[in-house]
């Protein structure tokens, strides 16, 4: 099966290292560009050998997003203000709200039923902006997954070297939301391996705590090239699954969720080969887990409530 891949903010750190790695991924079949800025980074990666087409487009036209989006099976939004020092996850929500939503109203009316990846922060409000801005165009609900695979990734690097095993062999799993305050490694289940409650404390902290490790180290830069790993893993896994393929790495993502209080919720997800996706049930876990999940339920119900407050007041 071949596929369309989008990248919606393609000019930024992040855009440009996700691009390359699209280019180099036979099964696609064309990756298209889309940035206010200069593209001409699409011509820079079309010299890349490979057999999958690559194409700029240049906004703010809508007619350049448009065409950008024509055919799409995925689109990847990482448009937007980063997350960063002195910039928090409220103010980043103010700026980037408009931009999401703007962009998620072209999807809806360009390729509606496309897998949409939204990597902009917050992911916790922006997905359920997402799902208000098709509701308002009487869509239903659309195929938008917030990405956790980041957070994953940083719990099997940190889990493995802790066990001394390799992270690609480490299966955890990483439940809540993409916020310091709703991520929760479940590290009672890791398969295999077993900790006693300070240890999974002291990992817990430092799962939660890598991005701010990656900002100092950097002086500010965001985490983009573990960020770019992360979405081209998530990209893999629907890839696969609408290929009726078991993905290699486990679907997971921040995504609607109706069993559970907060209305929104990352877990495993098993996607069908139509691109229709339900969540898996969540894993067992320690009490202090537990506990921890019904405190993150009421941040989450706060964070998904500020992107329908928002939605109530500027979409039509």
């Amino acid at each position: 099966m071949k596929t369309k891949v989008s990248v919606l903010g393609a000019c930024g750190e992040i855009g440009k290292i996700l691009s390359v790695l699209l280019k180099l991924d036979e099964r696609l079949s064309h990756v298209s560009l889309y940035d206010i800025a200069n593209i001409g980074i699409a011509l820079d990666a079309s010299y890349i050998p490979t057999g999958v087409a690559i194409s700029g487009h240049r906004g703010p036209s809508e007619e350049a997003l448009r065409e950008c989006l024509i055919g799409s099976t995925i689109v990847v939004v990482v448009a937007g203000a980063p997350y960063g020092p002195g910039f928090s996850r409220e103010k980043a929500f103010d700026k980037n709200a408009k931009i999401v939503s703007g962009l998620a109203s072209s999807i809806a009316s360009v390729c509606p039923k496309a897998q949409i990846i939204v990597t902009t922060n917050p992911v916790n409000s922006l997905v359920p902006l997402v799902h208000e801005v098709y509701q308002r165009k009487g869509l239903g609900t659309p195929n938008v997954l917030g990405l956790v695979s980041l957070d994953i990734a940083r719990a099997r690097v940190v889990v493995g070297e802790a066990v001394g095993v390799p992270a690609n062999d480490i299966d955890v799993q990483v439940i809540g939301g993409h916020s310091d305050g709703t991520m929760l490694p479940v590290l009672s289940s890791v398969r295999g391996h077993t900790f006693a409650d300070e240890e999974r404390r002291r990992m817990s902290e430092r799962i939660v705590n890598c991005v701010h490790e990656v900002l100092d180290a950097r002086e500010g830069m965001t985490a983009s090239l573990s960020t770019a790993y992360a979405i081209k893993e998530i990209v893999d896994s629907i890839v696969e699954s609408l290929g009726g393929e078991t993905p290699r790495r486990p679907l997971a993502a921040f995504v609607k969720n109706e069993k559970i209080r907060s209305g929104y919720f990352s877990s495993r997800l098993v996607m069908d080969k139509g691109g229709s996706f339900s969540p898996l049930p969540l894993p067992a876990m320690s009490g202090d887990e537990e506990k921890k999940y019904e405190e993150i339920l009421s941040v989450l119900t706060e964070e998904v409530g500020v992107a329908v407050s928002w939605a109530e007041e500027n979409l039509k």
